[in-house]
């Protein structure tokens, strides 16, 4: 019993200096980050002026949309220094659209509506970043993810209720990225994906 106290101690001493080495060596890397998600939106909006549920139930309707959204996708990454040019890790990003609809009658035979409509998108991404130029407070580096959108959307009304889920191929590639700063720091990025065309964070290295 006291050799297996004694293996466990002796583990956890060793899992804190390799912790304790891979913080001072700065090999990990924690990012904050905002991005347009313009080409997502797109997509959605298009999707959404196509849906049956609206055109079957409200075709005699003029509509006018109303968008209280926070325009933006918000992620958090982790990456870890596979070597010099390299860093491997995760991309989480979630994305909120709150719509109101305003549907009037063309002919004035039927009451008003009001359509409220929830959009919550999620992206989780595997991700690498390379490295094409190095220095003690600037960084500059291409990204790479690959993974999977989750979409969930309501639909409510006082004569509709409907629900939507999908699941689809999510990516983002961004060639042109630069970090500025040591441990702290602050970055953007440009290229194109469900994130959008710029996103810019800040990181820290651990």
């Amino acid at each position: 019993m006291k050799k297996n106290r004694l293996f466990m101690c002796s583990l956890l001493a060793m899992l804190g200096m390799n912790i304790s080495l891979y913080a001072q060596q700065g090999n990990s890397e924690l990012n904050l980050m905002v991005s347009d998600a313009a080409p997502t939106v797109l997509i959605l909006t298009i999707f959404d002026e196509l849906g049956t549920a609206l055109k079957a139930n409200y075709g005699d309707y003029d509509k006018e949309n109303k968008d209280k959204s926070i325009p933006g996708m918000i992620s958090a990454s982790y990456l870890y220094k596979v070597n010099k040019w390299l860093a491997a890790g995760g991309d989480l990003g979630y994305l909120h659209l709150n719509q109101e609809i305003k549907l009037t009658s063309r002919d004035g035979s039927k009451p008003d509506e009001l359509i409220k409509r929830k959009t919550n998108l999620f992206t989780v991404m595997p991700t690498a970043k390379f490295y094409y130029l190095q220095r003690e407070n600037i960084n500059l580096y291409g990204v790479l993810a690959v993974g999977a959108l989750f979409s969930g959307k309501t639909e409510k009304s006082s004569t509709l209720e409907d629900k939507e889920n999908f699941t689809t191929f999510a990516f983002q590639i961004n060639p042109i990225g630069i970090r500025v700063g040591k441990r702290f720091g602050g970055f953007a990025e440009l290229g194109f994906g469900m994130k959008g065309f710029a996103t810019a964070g800040f990181s820290m290295r651990l």
